[in-house]
Formats: structure tokens, C-alpha cells, sequence
């Protein structure tokens, strides 16, 4: 664990948020060829009966079985060499365990680029494939166009009006026959106002094409589709639903469409909580380290093609480590969150702003015309530290040094521009500045 943790923060933040998803999620860490258990959550151990002190530092070959091992090697190597997600369906099966799971494989990078870590997350749809081969086997057995519509009340009961998903029925133009109570609770809608309308009358104008498409492959090629679609309810709560469309075939006549919703948005948004992990610093919000490199890199390449010139500024707080040990680490964090808004109201909007580290902060300035205009900024900033912060109950005085280095007039490499913005910051430190610009003397 530790070292996924020394390299995204506070460890039981990160834990709180994987504990919380009903989903399995594996923290994978990437030596050479192998993928070693760094983590796997509470719901995960339940479904493998494996303890995180147990599956620590294992390979996957020494976990799982190898006609399974060898499956996920494979989709974990595309991910470690591509640098790109990977989303593939996993039938899990062992004298103990039968699992079917959709696995969504996220890749960590580090400043340099590379995958270090991979983070899976695996939906459990053994239930639901089951309930679905179900619903396709009693569809088989039906054996016309009137008992396909009208099933048997027992089995309509229980596969159709009782199923957790919202479930729904539709001809060839897309229009609702019929659907279960959970699609009235999703949508906000009665029966009475679905049936005999189209599904396109119930989606923003954004999500209509896409759908129309879906809804049309699924008719035309015969097969099942599943994708995601941003939806609003009559309420105007906005949701992310995952939709399934199923054929529905009689004696190889296509005569309407099935289709299943389920709502997924607490689950994107704990994906989003798991990325954001690898671009945003967990205190501050503010981009990390990763991201500071990326924007640098990008604003000194259109620099060269527009002619423009950059700076960078290297801050740090003044004293920071005095204020940890008078008042506590809760109070030095504080402050640090402190710096970053007010930094952040100080440069203009097209400036990036990130953590690097500690109290060190990072600012990128585009555009910049004179050497007055970073002048300028970089007092704003100085002033904005004049207000002490008030934290549990203490009056809190606080500043920050500057060092600054500006493209091309002191450097036109990355890394000279980072390494003269640091020495700019040594030198104000030594002299009692408040800020400085490099100086090649």
C-alpha cells in the first residue's frame, strides 16, 4: 500500500472511497512484466475471501487460475503498453466461484510518462445474465406475436414487473409497448405517459443521435448493444443510465426491441473520484505534478510557434515547517489550502496553478508580454498573503517567497526553465525577498 499511497495522498481518504463502491476494485502495481496486488476493497475480499494482508505483493499467476491468469495478463499488458483503458467481460469460474464481471482496467502514470500502476474495477453481472438468459429462453418458448407480448402472468410477474432494472418493450420505430415499475421510478414518468410515445421525446437534444443509432444497430444487426446515455427524469435529476437493447426475434422476424436501463451515476462518479486521483492533488484540488509537466511542456511548445513569451514561478511558504510544529499538521494543511485559493484569485484565468509538493507550488503564466505584467502578478500574490488565517481558534500568519524564470529570455529547455525558477527562489530566501527573476550572474 504504501507505496501506491506516497505517491496520491492521504491513505485513508483513498481507502474511505473504495471501501464505499459496491464494485470490486483491484490496485495493481506494474514491475517489468508482472502486475502485483497492491489493494483490492471490502467488497472485493468478500467476493475472493481474500484479505488484503494476503493478496499483498502476489502476482496475479499465484491468485488466480491460469486458464483465468493468462486472460487478464494479456488485457493488463495492452494497458501497460498502450497507456490507454481497457474494458473487456470476464467469465470468473472455479470449483468455488462463478462470476461473470464486466472489468474496466484504468492505467496510473508517473511523471515520466509511465504506467505504474493499474486500477480495475469488475461490475458483478452474474445475476443479471442470468435473468437475461431467462428472459431469452421463455422467449424461445413463446409462440407468437400475442404470447410474445403477453406473457404468462407468473413469469411476467416475476421476470418483468419485479425486476430491479427498469425494463421496458418497443416496436420497430422506437415507440414504448410496455414497461415494468422500476422504468417509471427511473424515468419519472407513468406507464400511461410512456406507452404509445418514442424514446427520442424523453432524451436531450445531444443524446438523440447517438441513441437513434444504437436503438437502429441493434435492429439491423440483430445482436444485443450497450452503451451510456446522459438522461434528465421529469424531475430534472440528471443521471447516467446504462442502456441495453435486445432483439426480439420470432421465427427470425424481427418484431420489436427489449431494452434495460439501470442507473450508473453513482458509479461514474466513483470512476471519476479514482482518475481524478492521478491529475488533481487531494488537499487542494489543485492540478498535481503530472499535470504541471504536461501544461508546461504544452505552453512552452506553442510558445516557440507563436513567438510568445512564459514564465514560471517556483513558490514556497515562508516558515511553513515553524507552523506545523507550533500549531499541528491539521493547521499547516489548512494553510496550504489557504495558499492555493488565494493564489488561484491572484493570476488570471488562463494561468495553471498546481501543487508540487509540501507547501511548494507551481505557477505557468502564458502570454506574457512585459516583464511588468509578472511583476505585477506576483505581487498580487505576495499581498494576497497579508490576511492571517483564523483556524481553530488561532490567529495564523503565513507568506510565501517567489522565484521566477521566464522563457526564452533566461531558458529554452523545460527543465532549465524549472531548474532557474528554483534558483530565483533560493536567492529571494537568502536575501529576505519577497520574489525574484533569475539571474544569470
Amino acid at each position: 500500500m504504501e507505496s501506491f499511497f506516497n505517491t496520491f495522498g492521504n491513505i485513508e481518504a483513498i481507502k474511505y472511497v473504495m471501501n464505499s463502491i459496491e464494485d470490486m476494485v483491484f490496485i495493481m502495481k506494474v514491475e517489468n512484466d508482472h502486475f502485483k496486488y497492491e489493494y483490492i476493497n471490502e467488497a472485493t475480499s468478500k467476493v475472493l475471501n481474500y484479505r488484503n494482508h494476503e493478496i499483498r505483493g502476489k502476482i496475479i499467476e499465484e491468485v488466480v487460475p491460469h486458464h483465468i491468469s493468462r486472460q487478464l495478463i494479456t488485457q493488463y499488458n495492452k494497458v501497460a503498453q498502450t497507456l490507454r483503458p481497457q474494458k473487456f467481460e470476464l467469465n470468473y469460474s472455479t470449483k468455488s466461484l462463478e462470476l461473470i464481471g464486466e472489468v474496466s482496467l484504468n492505467p496510473i502514470l508517473s511523471d515520466d510518462g509511465k504506467c505504474i500502476f493499474i486500477i480495475g474495477i469488475v461490475r458483478d453481472l452474474t445475476e443479471r445474465a442470468k435473468q437475461y438468459q431467462e428472459l431469452h429462453e421463455l422467449k424461445l418458448t413463446l409462440q407468437s406475436k400475442q404470447e410474445q407480448l403477453a406473457f404468462s402472468k407468473q413469469q411476467y410477474e416475476a421476470l418483468f414487473l419485479n425486476h430491479p432494472d427498469a425494463m421496458f418493450l418497443m416496436d420497430l420505430e422506437g415507440g414504448f409497448i410496455s414497461c415494468n415499475p422500476a422504468a417509471e421510478r427511473l424515468a419519472g414518468y407513468s406507464q400511461a405517459e410512456l406507452i404509445g410515445n418514442s424514446f427520442t421525446d424523453f432524451l436531450s437534444d445531444t443524446e438523440v443521435d447517438n441513441t437513434v443509432d444504437k436503438f437502429n444497430a441493434c435492429i439491423a444487426d440483430r445482436k444485443a448493444i450497450s452503451y451510456e446515455v446522459d438522461y434528465l427524469d421529469k424531475n430534472q435529476n440528471k443521471l447516467t443510465l446504462l442502456i441495453t437493447n435486445i432483439p426480439l426475434l420470432v421465427h427470425d422476424r424481427m418484431e420489436g426491441v427489449f431494452g434495460t436501463a439501470r442507473d450508473i451515476t453513482e458509479i461514474k462518479r466513483q470512476q471519476e473520484q479514482l482518475a481524478q486521483m492521478a491529475y488533481f492533488d487531494y488537499l487542494t484540488g489543485l492540478s498535481n505534478r503530472r499535470v504541471f509537466d504536461e501544461e508546461l511542456a504544452w505552453a512552452l511548445d506553442k510558445a516557440v510557434l507563436t513567438n510568445e513569451s512564459v514564465a514560471l514561478m517556483i513558490l514556497d511558504g515562508k516558515e511553513f515547517k515553524k507552523i506545523n510544529d507550533s500549531f499541528g499538521h491539521d493547521t499547516g494543511d489548512a494553510v496550504i489550502k489557504e495558499m492555493a485559493k488565494r493564489i488561484q484569485v491572484a493570476v488570471r484565468k488562463t494561468d495553471i496553478v498546481a501543487r508540487l509538493g509540501g507547501d511548494e507550488i507551481g505557477v505557468i503564466l502564458p502570454d506574457i508580454e512585459t516583464k511588468e505584467l509578472v511583476e505585477n502578478i506576483a505581487e498580487r500574490i505576495i499581498k494576497s498573503m497579508h490576511e492571517p488565517l483564523h483556524f481553530n481558534n488561532a490567529r495564523i500568519l503565513f507568506g510565501m517567497t517567489i522565484g521566477i524564470a521566464i522563457f526564452p529570455t533566461h531558458a529554452r529547455q523545460r527543465n532549465d526553465l524549472i531548474k532557474f525558477a528554483d534558483e530565483a527562489l533560493y536567492h529571494a530566501k537568502r536575501n529576505g525577498f519577497d520574489y525574484s527573476f533569475y539571474n544569470k550572474s
